[in-house]
């Protein structure tokens, strides 16, 4: 049967059965990638563009003191919960861009910020390579927070008990 002859039947062109293999196993393999880790494929150069570095870490679970204030935002992890890249004397930058709303919603319930608070948080992020970030660069490293976890006032005691704590990364 010639290709005219096909196409006045309602049958598809030769070779075209190939395409449509093609197109279905890529379709359903971008569904298992998208199952198996939550995103696309391409969703590290989009996050590495919107924070303007490439994590050394993606989505850790990090918990620690977060400080807010004039030209500040600090994290200083706990040495357990950090991600598995020993934290600094130093704390390091944190980006909150992608939660700041949430976060001020639950540490300033009136929407009103007030000078140097900390708090104690956990929340998933990428962590930046040894450089300089935040305010004049002041801060060895920097944490991209991607989503919130627990917000409390902070304690002394906060890091010894986080490590014991189940719900710390439950989801609010």
């Amino acid at each position: 049967m010639d290709v005219q002859a096909r196409l006045s039947h309602g049958l598809p062109r030769p070779g075209s059965q190939f395409l449509y293999l093609c197109a279905t196993l890529a379709g359903l393999s971008l569904l298992v990638w998208i199952l198996l880790f939550g995103h696309t494929p391409w969703w590290y150069a989009f996050r590495a563009r919107e924070l303007g570095w490439v994590p050394v870490r993606w989505s850790v679970p990090m918990a620690g003191h977060w400080s807010g204030g004039f030209e500040k935002s600090a994290f200083q992890p706990c040495p357990r919960l950090s991600g598995g890249v020993p934290p600094d004397s130093i704390a390091w930058f944190a980006d909150i861009g992608r939660v700041q709303r949430e976060l001020a919603a639950r540490v300033w319930q009136d929407q009103r910020r007030r000078p140097d608070t900390t708090v104690f948080v956990s929340w998933w992020a990428e962590i930046s390579p040894r450089g300089t970030f935040g305010h004049l660069g002041q801060y060895p490293r920097a944490v991209g927070v991607r989503s919130l976890g627990m917000v409390r006032a902070a304690a002394a005691e906060d890091c010894a008990r986080a490590v014991r704590d189940r719900d710390l990364f439950a989801e609010y």
